[in-house]
């Protein structure tokens, strides 16, 4: 046996060291159950390759000094009870990637035998400063810290020793100013600083940062005018700027997004089509120009035309983004569309044509999308926010190989049945996944051939639970009986055979 998943089940307590007797496995996955310890000798097996442990009470993964597996890849911990991370994780020195995610970590250890760590996921935690130990892990490439407490104050000024990364999240923190050793990395690609409390002028950093492809600066406090040094973005068009919700950030701003927008740089059309920014900024040129709603200005009709509190929106110039986000708007897309990536929030957009994506992601928030001529999705995820988001197609649908998210984390169910996706013709259930679902929630996704449907259900308690654990009990027990009773007769089996070798012999 190479692999055992027994993901979303209600096994509880700890797994039987019993289970480390099966030296092949390569694979567990044990993620959505109600877990809180895991038999020491887990990090001794020897073929270990991939241990997913997400979405369990686990509390401690404090597990001993010993011969841990030199095999080990991939350590999924996120969605559990961590307040911290045993130093005995050094000891994976394999590791590739770490996803420690939606825990309750401040620290993180001093670790110095993770040499081939390239990815490593902390997001959703409750860091307050930039751990300065990941200076020593000068593999990484991926770093994702977004939704933490960080501040630019005590961030590590050696930061170029991670001379590797090339995707920097910091989004949702509590940055005032922009570190200005972020941009010795000039390996970077992607570099997140959204959500932030970034004041100030557009920093002039382009310069420096020549292998930029992503820049997400957006609902900040930036002011003034975008640099020169902006231009020197290479390759330009390939870049995805994302400036938008930094009211007082004007004069050149929209009329650089009309100049390249045709080179399929993203720029803050969400903002423009909204229609929510006023300035208030002081220079003469900005007074004359953005005085009134930047919609007013002259290229707004190559955007779209705006009827009756409706934008009318020609698909052409959707198509030109490979980045497309649409906020506060009610809004109707005339043609077919294929984007990359498509974030929609407090909005209803109807696409009067096919809308089709091959990869990427579609995100909705408080927000209806309606599709009038089919969707065909042949990969890619979709993220549902809220529980007031849905989409509705008309036509053929292909959800081949598309993976739907619907984070629990921030629903308030007040029904018991939702409808998140509804067609006119049949669909197939694509692979759905319920993120940072509460150990109380026992919520799921049915379909009937036509609509996929999130079931709303509290998870019983007192005598339920009680009974309920008493079976998942005795379910997890059969399962580690079978797998000794297999032991066993392979064991008898190679005895045989031997006794048989020795008589042929004699």
């Amino acid at each position: 046996m190479t692999s055992l998943s027994l993901d979303n089940n209600g096994f509880t307590g700890s797994l039987p060291s019993s289970i480390c007797q099966l030296t092949k496995l390569a694979t567990i996955i044990l993620n959505n159950n109600r877990l809180t310890q895991i038999p020491n000798c887990i990090g001794e097996l020897p073929s270990l390759y991939y241990l997913d442990l997400s979405s369990n009470p686990i509390y401690n993964f404090a597990l001993p000094y010993g011969n841990y597996s030199s095999t080990l890849r991939t350590l999924y911990l996120r969605n559990n009870k961590l307040s911290s991370l045993s130093l005995a994780l050094d000891r994976f020195t394999t590791l590739n990637s770490l996803d420690v995610s939606s825990n309750l970590l401040q620290n993180f250890p001093s670790f110095t035998h993770l040499s081939k760590l390239s990815s490593l996921i902390m997001n959703y935690n409750k860091f307050q400063n930039f751990p300065s130990e990941l200076l020593t892990l000068t593999s990484l490439s991926y770093l994702d810290l977004s939704v933490n407490s960080i501040s630019e104050t005590n961030f590590p000024t050696d930061l170029i020793m991670m001379s590797a990364l090339s995707n920097l999240r910091l989004d949702y923190n509590k940055f005032k100013s922009i570190p200005e050793v972020i941009f010795t990395l000039n390996r970077l690609t992607l570099l997140n600083l959204a959500n932030n409390q970034i004041n100030g002028t557009f920093p002039d950093f382009f310069s420096s940062l020549t292998n930029i492809l992503s820049l997400d600066l957006s609902s900040n406090r930036l002011s003034g005018t975008l640099p020169s040094s902006i231009f020197s973005m290479i390759p330009l068009y390939y870049v995805n700027l994302r400036i938008s919700n930094n009211p007082n950030l004007c004069d050149n701003l929209y009329s650089f997004c009309h100049s390249y927008i045709k080179t399929k740089i993203y720029c803050d059309v969400s903002d423009f089509w909204s229609c929510s920014c006023k300035y208030s900024c002081t220079t003469s040129s900005c007074q004359t120009k953005y005085t009134t709603n930047h919609c007013l200005e002259n290229f707004s009709s190559e955007f779209g035309t705006k009827v009756n509190g409706t934008w009318i929106i020609n698909s052409t110039i959707i198509n030109l983004l490979n980045f497309l986000d649409l906020s506060n708007i009610n809004g109707s897309i005339v043609g077919n569309i294929n984007t990359t990536l498509f974030a929609i929030s407090n909005s209803t957009i109807q696409i009067e044509g096919t809308y089709s994506q091959s990869s990427g992601n579609l995100t909705l928030q408080n927000s209806n999308l309606i599709i009038k001529s089919g969707m065909n999705f042949t990969g890619g995820n979709i993220f549902f926010d809220s529980l007031t988001s849905n989409i509705q197609v008309t036509g053929d649908v292909n959800l081949s190989k598309t993976v739907f998210y619907l984070d629990m984390n921030k629903m308030i169910p007040s029904n018991s049945e939702y409808v998140l996706f509804s067609s006119n013709k049949s669909i197939t259930l694509p692979i759905f996944h319920l993120i940072n679902q509460d150990p109380s929630d026992c919520s799921s996704i049915s379909y009937n051939q036509v609509s996929i449907i999130l079931r709303y259900s509290p998870c019983p308690n007192n005598l339920s639970i009680i009974v309920g654990s008493v079976v998942g009990s005795v379910v997890f027990l059969s399962i580690i009986v079978m797998i000794l009773y297999y032991l066993h007769r392979k064991s008898q089996r190679n005895q045989n055979i031997k006794k048989t070798e020795v008589n042929t012999t004699q």
